[in-house]
């Protein structure tokens, strides 16, 4: 089996079990311990020697051992011990049923790697080279995609058992005792839909896949407090519909629809759709503003002796300060775009095709600004430069529109929109050789 097939099957269980977890911030330990919280899947330690054991800012209850865990037939366990502490919770953990383990890093040598690999004494056993990082199969580094691969989407709780990492055996006593009883439930996939949604509104927590999250709210998986998720709708399909039939709409759809939709995604605690919403909302009520005649948005441009203040469209001022305008638009998009690239591809496509728009146009008005006869012929075809740029942008919008949609139906079909949240690896991982 390889070690890609092992870590989906060990993904593949409705609990799971962290031995090394730690309450100390410096510990390696204590970063997997906080993975699991960040994955937004609730966690209860077990630590020999402490009552709670504390991360992310909360205290949570402890149990001692492997042997107190409610269900280890069906809990997989992830390693973090010198290699001679890993060879006591392996053979303990052989005796429970525990179906599948995870060593990580630094908590195996060859003795333990052979005794975990004996015929039947797992069903799948992560561990050794390979993996994204260079130190091997890590949770961290690898989980994520481990967790996508395995479609894994679960109601309840992680159980983690806690010991300081250091390099000394723990005593015999330390897997003694202890008796703890968590309320979880495992949401299975094959699970009917009144089934699911009966179990899911009891349940005190819900998880969905990372690669799910990302498609239905346009940014990726993040730890907020509270129940917002589970009380309001998904706003994502809102502000779209708002964003692709702003043009000749810009108040209702445009400005109102993506300001509804930015606010509801600020709600939720989804800061960067927020960001874009709301920005793009107040674009569109700039934008129809400069328009209508009576906020005299050209009209303070027309000349003095002018017959129509539509004159004022003409202006080397007009058109110099729109294009800045549409400037600052071409910049807030550009990072808006550097930002997409932990989303998905469609999400880059919308803001690649925006930026590109908006330069084009903001030549165009700045051409119109130097000379508005002599240059129009040129600014037309820059005009037109950004149509195309635009009408890109509405087909991608439109593919992401109608993906998330489906996606919030439950069809039997998706529309890929290409998860790029994995193409970056998060801080906390980025930085853990520092612990």
């Amino acid at each position: 089996m390889s070690t890609e097939a092992a870590a989906r099957i060990f993904f593949s269980s409705p609990l799971f079990a962290v031995v090394g977890a730690s309450s100390n911030p410096a510990k390696f330990g204590h970063k997997i311990f906080a993975w699991y919280h960040a994955q937004s899947i609730s966690a209860t330690p077990v630590n020999p020697t402490a009552a709670t054991v504390t991360a992310l800012g909360q205290e949570h209850a402890a149990v001692p051992n492997l042997s107190a865990l409610p269900r280890p037939k069906e809990t997989s366990v992830s390693i973090i011990t010198p290699p001679a502490a890993t060879l006591k919770v392996l053979k303990e953990a052989r005796e429970l049923g525990i179906p599948a383990v995870w060593l990580q890093p630094g908590s195996f040598d060859d003795a333990v790697i052979a005794y975990a690999r004996e015929e039947g004494a797992f069903n799948a056993v992560v561990a050794g080279d390979g993996g994204r990082g260079h130190e091997g199969w890590c949770v961290l580094v690898d989980g994520e995609r481990a967790l996508k691969a395995a479609e894994y989407c679960k109601l309840g709780t992680v159980t983690i058992i806690t010991m300081d990492h250091k390099h000394e055996e723990p005593t015999d006593s330390a897997y003694n005792g202890g008796l703890m009883h968590p309320s979880d439930e495992h949401l299975d996939k094959n699970a009917t839909r009144d089934e699911a949604l009966r179990r899911m509104r009891t349940a005190g927590s819900i998880s969905i896949s990372p690669e799910l999250f990302e498609k239905l709210y346009l940014s990726p998986q993040n730890v907020v407090k509270g129940d917002l998720r589970k009380t309001f709708g998904n706003p994502t399909p809102i502000a779209l519909a708002g964003f692709l039939i702003s043009l000749g709409s810009y108040f209702f759809f445009g400005g109102l629809l993506m300001f509804l939709g930015g606010l509801l995604e600020w709600i939720l605690g989804n800061a960067f759709p927020s960001v874009v919403f709301l920005t793009f909302s107040a674009f569109w009520l700039s934008f129809g503003a400069t328009l209508v005649p009576d906020f005299h948005a050209y009209a303070a441009y027309a000349p003095a002796d002018a017959t129509s203040v539509a004159e004022g469209l003409q202006t080397r001022g007009f058109n110099a300060s729109f294009g800045f305008f549409l400037l600052a638009m071409m910049l807030l998009c550009l990072v808006y775009l550097v930002c997409s690239l932990r989303t998905n591809v469609a999400f880059f496509i919308i803001f690649l095709t925006l930026v590109l728009g908006f330069g084009l146009l903001t030549g165009a008005y700045w051409a119109l600004a130097s000379d508005y006869t002599g240059n129009a012929a040129f600014a037309n075809k820059l005009i037109k430069g950004g149509g195309a740029c635009y009408f890109v942008t509405c087909l991608a919008g439109w593919w992401i529109f109608v993906a998330i949609l489906l996606a919030i139906l439950e069809f039997p079909f998706q529309l890929p929109v290409g998860d790029l949240s994995q193409l970056f690896a998060k801080k906390e991982v980025r930085n853990k050789s520092n612990v």
